[in-house]
């Protein structure tokens, strides 16, 4: 039986390290749910200005989502700390992440460590009812809706995101990979509407780069 496919409501970041958290506030608003409970959540975990994937595996559980983190490392990848984009903050993050990892199953969260490749994930979306939150880097993505590189699509882009010359981490909704028309629509929290549009080849490029960790948050729902 065909699923019927989930209306988004596109939700923009407001600052600029909270990508992720519009993220969830788009599968929130999206399915009707409180978002009055979302700061108790992100304080419950400690989650200041540096969003990690399981940060927003753990809020979603926490209303009642099924979880599936699809990850190359289940703790914090030590190779990171020399990246610009996580130096700052890697040593305060660590310890908390890697108890975050600890705890996922208790949380309802399912943390698997294996390499997907883009066939795999389009099926894992075809099933129906399961949205996506990716984390790319930015630096490598493009949009054709824009015609441009998605750094200058939108005038909010320069403000809201971090730019790091060697990784620049972004989290975007994956909404459907259509692998026959070489198409992936996805909303960018730092536009002000969506959807967005790229081929498999740059989603492919900026979820595989060094740095995510080829993290892939699946999220099942049920309507």
């Amino acid at each position: 039986m065909d699923v019927q496919p989930l209306s988004v409501k596109h939700v923009q970041q407001q600052a600029n390290w909270d990508c992720g958290l519009a993220c969830v506030k788009m599968v929130l608003k999206s399915l009707n749910k409180d978002l009055d409970l979302m700061p108790k959540y992100i304080e419950d975990i400690r989650l200041y200005h540096s969003v990690y994937t399981i940060d927003l595996a753990y809020i979603l559980s926490k209303y009642g989502f099924q979880c599936t983190l699809y990850t190359l490392s289940c703790e914090v990848d030590t190779g990171h700390a020399a990246l610009p984009f996580y130096k700052s903050s890697f040593r305060n993050d660590k310890e908390r992440i890697d108890n975050l990892f600890i705890e996922a199953l208790q949380f309802g969260i399912s943390c698997i460590q294996e390499h997907l490749t883009i066939a795999r994930v389009s099926e894992l979306l075809e099933v129906g009812g399961c949205l996506l939150i990716a984390l790319v880097d930015w630096n490598l993505m493009s949009c054709t809706c824009c015609h441009d590189v998605m750094q200058t699509c939108s005038s909010v882009c320069s403000r809201l995101c971090f730019i790091f010359g060697s990784y620049q981490g972004h989290f975007i909704l994956v909404t459907k990979i259509n692998l026959a028309n070489d198409e992936v629509v996805f909303h960018n929290p730092s536009r002000s509407s969506g959807p967005c549009y790229c081929s498999i080849q740059t989603f492919d490029r900026g979820r595989l780069a060094r740095g995510t960790d080829e993290d892939l948050l699946l999220v099942k729902f049920s309507l």
